[in-house]
């Protein structure tokens, strides 16, 4: 057996089931490896703290915490309205302090997506000089975005879905200080916690493959892959595919959503196995997924 592979994860009652999902995922598809859950929590109920400890310790034999954050530290930060995200998605910003100096390397996920494939591959990069690996997003909304986050058009913008985390560069360089900084000056919200993960580490981070962070509905250009087993690997047979784009989430009653039966494959596995998918208005749903099929389609063969 390998040495303890750590992995974080931000959650709160209303996605505990989706954790659950994520977490049941990885460790499913990585039984030759022990892993140290770090769940990041404010208002996680005892039961739902139950389940995931079953699933992590009962069934794969692996270790769990729970971490009950201070939310007296994050009540400057404003949520934007109509977002699905909650105040715990910048508990990670945390994780150089929150944990402990021996833990160097972390693997951060979150809760909606999940992982088909082994991950060992990502601790055995070197991240001399970089503070975290992550795939490209392509989520820029406008130039205005582009220079409050003081990128050139040249620099790659990452999505801080899938983080492999290099903690001795966060601890030494202050990052904590850092993104909540960005926080409190930034003016316009585009990608909340996202932007200031990129602003705080333009040219500070590695480049991971796009198989594993594959946004599902993401329209992705040819371009980004570096050799042509990164496109088919991306293609048929991604590592991490993560449930990203808006509000089209597998749980919800949202028919021919592509890869929504890997959710419901691992959802069957964990403690929420009977939860019925969640009702949906489709007023628009389907031609939104229609012209999002269209655009895939051109982007994987025409560009």
């Amino acid at each position: 057996m390998n040495d303890t592979y750590h992995i974080a994860c931000c959650t709160d009652n209303n996605y505990a089931q989706h954790c659950g999902v994520m977490l049941c995922s990885l460790l499913e598809n990585n039984k030759d490896n022990h892993f140290c859950i770090h769940i990041l929590h404010t208002d996680l109920n005892n039961d739902n703290q139950r389940k995931l400890s079953s699933i992590v310790v009962e069934n794969y034999h692996s270790e769990v915490r729970f971490y009950l954050m201070d939310e007296k530290k994050f009540t400057h930060i404003k949520m934007p309205q109509n977002t699905s995200l909650s105040i715990a998605t910048y508990y990670r910003f945390t994780l150089g302090s929150l944990l402990s100096n021996e833990i160097k390397t972390i693997l951060y996920l979150d809760c909606d997506l999940v992982v088909l494939r082994p991950i060992s591959d990502l601790f055995n990069l070197d991240m001399d000089n970089y503070a975290l690996a992550a795939v490209e997003d392509y989520c820029i909304v406008d130039n205005h975005h582009r220079m409050q986050l003081a990128l050139s058009y040249q620099s790659p913008y990452f999505n801080a879905g899938v983080l492999f985390i290099n903690l001795e560069y966060w601890r030494k360089h202050s990052v904590e200080n850092k993104l909540f900084q960005y926080i409190g000056f930034c003016k316009i919200d585009y990608f909340q916690d996202q932007d200031a993960l990129n602003y705080v580490f333009k040219d500070k981070w590695l480049q991971l493959s796009p198989m594993w962070n594959k946004i599902n509905m993401q329209a992705i250009k040819g371009s980004v892959f570096k050799y042509s087993s990164d496109k088919k690997e991306y293609y048929h047979n991604p590592v991490i595919i993560h449930y990203a784009w808006g509000a089209i989430k597998p749980w919800l009653n949202i028919h021919f959503l592509p890869n929504s039966a890997f959710y419901h494959t691992y959802l069957k596995k964990t403690p929420w196995a009977k939860v019925k998918v969640q009702s949906i208005k489709s007023n628009g749903i389907y031609f939104v997924l229609l012209k999002r099929f269209i655009k895939i389609f051109v982007y994987r063969f025409f560009k």
